[in-house]
C-alpha cells in the first residue's frame, strides 16, 4: 500500500493582529509523515503537532483560546479526554468544540485546529 502524499493548498498557521488561527493538525510525525496506528500514539502525536504550531506561531498552551476537534469514533472521546486535559494541566481550558467526522485520510482518527493569541511567554 503507498502513501497518499498530500500537497494541501493550507497555511500550518495565520495571524491577525494578536490572533493566530492554527490549521487542524493531523496525527503524521516527522518528514516521513508516519501516522501511528493506534489512537493514543494519534493523539499524542496531533497534540505534541497542535502545540508545536502554536509555538511557532508566537503563542503558547495557555493562549488557546478555543479549539475544535474532530474523531473518527465516538468511543475515543474519554481518551481524548484524558490527554487533552493533561495537555492543558496548568492552564484554563479553552473553548470546544467536538463532532465525530469521517477524516481526510482514512488513517487518521483525530484532527485538531484551534484559534490563539500572541502571549508575551
Amino acid at each position: 500500500m503507498t502513501k497518499p502524499q498530500y500537497k494541501l493548498p493550507l497555511s500550518r498557521f495565520r495571524s491577525y493582529g494578536e490572533l493566530v488561527f492554527v490549521s487542524g493538525q493531523v496525527p503524521v510525525i516527522g518528514s516521513e509523515r508516519h501516522v501511528p496506528e493506534s489512537f493514543d500514539e494519534q493523539v499524542e502525536a496531533v497534540l505534541g503537532n497542535l502545540k508545536a504550531a502554536v509555538t511557532a506561531a508566537g503563542s503558547n498552551l495557555g493562549a488557546i483560546l478555543k479549539v475544535n476537534a474532530f474523531l473518527a469514533d465516538r468511543r475515543d472521546i474519554p481518551a481524548f479526554n484524558q490527554a487533552y486535559q493533561a495537555l492543558f494541566e496548568g492552564h484554563d481550558l479553552p473553548a470546544r468544540t467536538m463532532l465525530i467526522a469521517q477524516l481526510p485520510d482514512s488513517r487518521y482518527l483525530l484532527e485538531i485546529e484551534c484559534v490563539a493569541y500572541k502571549a508575551s511567554t
